[in-house]
């Protein structure tokens, strides 16, 4: 870069003017290694979680993890980790992680250089860091819904993909991209709570059968009295016969 500004502390000072001007939290630190690292804070109606940008000291990459406050207790992990595994086998945009061992969930995207001196745009910089956290607020209340709504990972994934299909909450200025997932198949439906290893069913778009008729009246009784047993006979219709429902004999 001119004036004897590397690529690294431009992008920096790139990236955390954008978080300024948003009026986020924005505070930068170099680390040991000569990465710049820059913290903020994200928040939605449905809660907040911490974000944090990298710009590693190699020059072509620039990184956004997001990171959920909340901890995925260890009965739940193996879900959450079925849940994680549909999403990032349909998302394009973006890699979903948990940590096994604390229940630490995070969402990262980055952006990789062809070299070490690529134009970064202001717009660049926005779509990165828009994208992640819009990405990761839906993620939020679809991982509460299977962690602690009981709902199997298929239907709360499909009901993700139907968030995002609906026009996006973020300002477009923002230039947040969509996840990038295609339309879902059917949604499963789920009679109750769901627990590690259960099968969804999946919901059918036929109606409804037709109920079953109604029962056959019994026949009609008929007058006449067996001549055996002097008990009430029924006519047989297909027989074209009476029946005692006595003693069981058919009379003509």
């Amino acid at each position: 870069m001119s004036n004897g500004t590397s690529w690294v502390e431009y992008t920096s000072s790139l990236v955390q003017n954008v978080l300024r001007t948003e009026d986020w939290i924005c505070e930068p630190e170099i680390l040991n290694s000569g990465a710049h690292f820059i913290s903020t804070l994200f928040g939605t109606d449905d809660g907040s979680f911490n974000a944090f940008i990298v710009v590693p000291p190699n020059g072509n990459e620039l990184r956004v993890v997001s990171v959920l406050s909340e901890k995925v207790p260890p009965q739940f992990r193996g879900v959450m980790l079925e849940f994680i595994n549909k999403y990032n086998d349909r998302s394009n945009a973006g890699c979903l992680m948990i940590d096994m061992k604390d229940g630490e969930i995070s969402l990262r995207t980055e952006i990789f250089f062809e070299d070490n001196t690529p134009i970064v745009t202001p717009a660049t910089v926005r779509a990165l860091i828009f994208g992640n956290c819009s990405m990761m607020s839906d993620v939020m209340v679809a991982v509460r819904r299977v962690v602690f709504g009981g709902q199997h990972p298929a239907l709360a994934l499909s009901q993700l993909v139907q968030q995002e299909i609906e026009p996006a909450s973020m300002p477009l200025s923002h230039g947040a991209p969509s996840l990038g997932i295609p339309a879902p198949a059917p949604s499963p439906v789920m009679a109750a709570p769901y627990y590690p290893g259960q099968v969804a069913t999946t919901g059918s778009l036929l109606p409804p059968p037709p109920p079953p008729p109604p029962a056959s009246p019994p026949p009609p009784e008929d007058s006449r009295k067996c001549s055996k047993c002097g008990g009430a006979l029924v006519l047989l219709p297909r027989q074209g016969k009476f029946f005692c429902g006595k003693c069981s004999e058919l009379a003509p």
